[in-house]
């Protein structure tokens, strides 16, 4: 036991000694022998794989509105749905102008407004007028008919070969070079049995987005079908090691945009199975739910791969929607059911747990604001945290802990030193009604960090003075990092009564780059059931 708990003191002096810089371990540096030979010149060029959305005319729709239109003419603001209607939008055109064999997808994406509206009103994005072919073992036959791009669907012909239907399934359309589809409208209908509540109600902001990926058919390698696992934009990969618990893939849009990640326990996955695909993209679903009038939906298709069949085994998964808001107007919704959902305002985090993939849709207030709690409960936990001047601007005796040391060439003096203490014993911790909140230390800078710009040490028993420098890593301004979280996991108050005590931690700036910039360190205890709840105990700040 007394092995244990100094391993878990280890492990967390050296969480508290990073500070700002948990994320810093980027990598180590090689040497190799080397050799290079050079034949004679020749020409290597890279493809280009490039969609495009037209209109009629073959102008770019890029960042335009695509607009409703109406028989007899009506300008856009003239538009009035009711129950029963369709409206198309203006014919558009999805073409290659890229030099690759490409495969796309049709997306409806960017619904705001008054999402109760969307409650009665389907969507789909239609090519019209196109030309399929149906394989049948006795024959082909040729047909004309309208493809619903967003739903892979089974067509029938309507010819029969001896006795036999001939069918065509299409999930996905694939463009050679210079080719194009359409035109493709985007449609939509208001259910007839749409009430009244539905009256006086606008959405704005649907869009159309087309995803594309390389496609199978160019014979320039071992054969035609090497493009045939090509993903599309959002859909990342893990595998799990061996004695890895979890998998956990960051997901992102294809545009560098903040998306999520999802954490697949490998109990999860399919027998057999040791990696998996997680994927979210834009989708036009929104639930048959209500939405209170000022809110925006955003629905979402999120997909996991290799999970057993009828897993039950949850699945965590976030989703970024922007920092700051209300976290009491956040909801999540699968398919038409609410389900459990925690977002944090001070990262813009969405956090959810799922076995089954589909539709998802957030329901959330983007024009609110977020107002932390003044207020503090006169039971929660105390600590005190004092200067320590004594450790401020002097040459203090850094050791070396694993890769952990000061960089040579760089400054590495504390501007600001302090000491923290647990005010209660152990016995008082453990009957304190906050004994099992999570406890962690949340740091963040109020100005962009780049590389080399910050130094952090301490002073830990055994281990002495450890410190060094944030290396490579970089964070956008006001970026809360969660020590012991991002290191060790998850801590209880009474953990860190029992393995912390006392110690001394300090930060400089390094060569003046941080001069102006305020470092913030707040202790913090959070609800486990409800990560919205919770109190900052202790905060420092300092201005470089």
């Amino acid at each position: 036991m007394t092995k244990t708990k100094s391993t878990k003191r280890a492990l967390l002096m050296s969480a508290l000694s990073l500070l700002l810089c948990v994320s810093m371990l980027v990598g180590s540096t090689f040497a190799w022998f080397t050799d290079s030979v050079s034949s004679g010149s020749n020409i290597i060029k890279s493809g280009k794989l490039e969609i495009a959305l037209l209109d009629a005319d073959g102008v770019s729709l890029e960042g335009e509105m695509i607009e409703w239109v109406a028989k007899d003419g009506r300008a856009q603001d003239e538009i009035l749905w009711e129950p029963g209607c369709t409206y198309n939008s203006e014919d558009v055109y999805v073409k290659n102008i890229g030099n690759l064999n490409l495969k796309f997808k049709i997306l409806v994406n960017g619904i705001e407004g008054d999402a109760k509206l969307l409650e009665v009103i389907d969507f789909a994005a239609i090519a019209k007028n196109q030309t399929v072919s149906f394989e049948h073992p006795l024959g082909m036959a040729t047909t004309t008919m309208d493809l619903d791009l967003l739903n892979g669907t089974t067509y029938d012909s309507g010819i029969s070969f001896g006795g036999q239907s001939s069918t065509l399934t299409i999930d996905e359309y694939i463009l050679k070079p210079g080719e194009q589809m359409g035109p493709i409208v985007l449609s939509g209908h208001m259910d007839e049995m749409a009430g009244n509540e539905y009256q006086d109600l606008t959405v704005k902001g649907i869009s159309i987005s087309v995803v594309a990926t390389q496609a199978i058919g160019e014979e320039d390698s071992f054969d035609g079908t090497y493009d045939a696992q090509a993903v599309y934009p959002g859909l990342s990969s893990g595998t799990l090691e061996p004695g890895q618990a979890a998998i956990e893939i960051p997901v992102t849009d294809g545009t560098d945009a903040k998306v999520g990640t999802a954490t697949i326990p490998a109990e999860a996955l399919a027998p057999g199975k040791t990696s998996s695909d997680a994927q979210i993209l834009p989708s036009g679903y929104v639930g048959n739910f209500t939405v209170a009038t000022g809110m925006t939906a955003k629905a979402y298709e999120i997909t996991v791969s290799n999970l057993k069949e009828n897993n039950d085994v949850p699945v965590k998964v976030l989703v970024y929607i922007g920092k700051g808001l209300d976290p009491t107007t956040v909801k999540m919704y699968h398919y038409d059911e609410e389900i459990p959902c925690t977002y944090s305002p001070y990262d813009g985090y969405v956090t959810f747990a799922s076995a089954q993939f589909s539709p998802f849709t957030l329901v959330y207030d983007a024009d609110s604001e977020y107002v932390a709690p003044d207020a503090l409960p006169d039971d929660l936990p105390k600590a005190t945290v004092v200067d320590s001047d004594e450790y401020e601007n002097v040459d203090l005796p850094w050791g070396k802990y694993g890769s952990w040391s000061p960089t040579e060439g760089l400054d590495s003096q504390l501007e600001a030193a302090y000491t923290f203490s647990c005010t209660e014993t152990l016995e008082e911790a453990e009957a304190n009604p906050y004994a099992n909140w999570e406890c962690d230390f949340y740091v963040k800078l109020d100005r962009d960090l780049e590389a080399n710009q910050i130094f952090l040490g301490g002073n830990y028993g055994s281990f002495g003075w450890v410190g060094f420098h944030n290396g490579d890593l970089t964070l956008e301004a006001n970026t809360e990092i969660p020590l012991l979280g991002s290191v060790a996991g998850a801590w209880s108050y009474v953990d860190v009564v029992q393995n912390v005590g006392n110690f001394i931690c300090g930060v400089g700036d390094v060569d003046d780059a941080l001069t102006g910039a305020t470092f913030t360190v707040m202790l913090r205890l959070t609800n486990p059931e409800d990560a919205t709840e919770f109190y900052n105990v202790a905060t420092i700040t300092h201005t470089f």
